[in-house]
């Protein structure tokens, strides 16, 4: 694409082509064909930009939700000194006419995540593990501290303050979220 740029160019620039035996061309017409091909070069430059710009958008954009669930609130808390282990919270939204039922979850920042209830019966608190989370049509499914929430296993330290998390569900959908690591729940 450059050399289509040089080309177009050098065809406004009002002197002959170097090959020609013509005269050479003055300085008035030598600066007018490096305002051209600066000109050219920097619409071409400003296209790739904008079209990179787009293809970012696109990317970032790719995996916090999908059309199908809505993710709002992820948070992980702050593991304890030494402890690779914590729990995470999120709050889906099923935006479809049909329960979405989660089957599993995974991240390439975390070793083993399980969906868990906490409960106390008799006094003595205790936390179930599940095998899967329904997050009913049309409706709101919120994993909260002291209810429904994720346990992280094996918690690789990470440079930025998070972890993606994928989901994966029945009829083959998966989508991603981002989880904001905190030492509490955000407000």
């Amino acid at each position: 694409s450059g050399l289509k740029i040089l080309v177009s160019a050098v065809q406004f620039c009002p002197w002959p082509p170097l090959f020609s035996n013509s005269k050479l061309p003055s300085n008035y017409d030598l600066c007018r064909c490096n305002t051209v091909l600066v000109r050219s070069l920097l619409i071409e430059k400003s296209f790739r930009c904008l079209v990179a710009s787009i293809f970012i958008v696109l990317l970032t954009s790719c995996g916090q939700s999908s059309k199908e669930v809505s993710v709002d609130g992820a948070w992980v808390r702050t593991p304890l000194p030494s402890k690779t282990t914590s729990a995470a919270y999120v709050q889906f939204k099923n935006h479809t006419n049909e329960a979405i039922t989660l089957t599993s979850a995974d991240s390439e920042t975390i070793g083993a995540i399980e969906f868990h209830k906490s409960e106390t019966v008799d006094g003595r608190h205790r936390m179930i593990k599940l095998d899967k989370l329904e997050i009913p049509a049309k409706d709101t499914l919120k994993l909260e501290p002291g209810g429904l929430h994720l346990m992280l296993f094996r918690i690789k330290e990470v440079e930025e303050d998070r972890h993606v998390i994928d989901f994966h569900a029945e009829g083959d959908l998966t989508f991603q979220a981002t989880f904001e690591i905190l030492d509490d729940a955000p407000e």
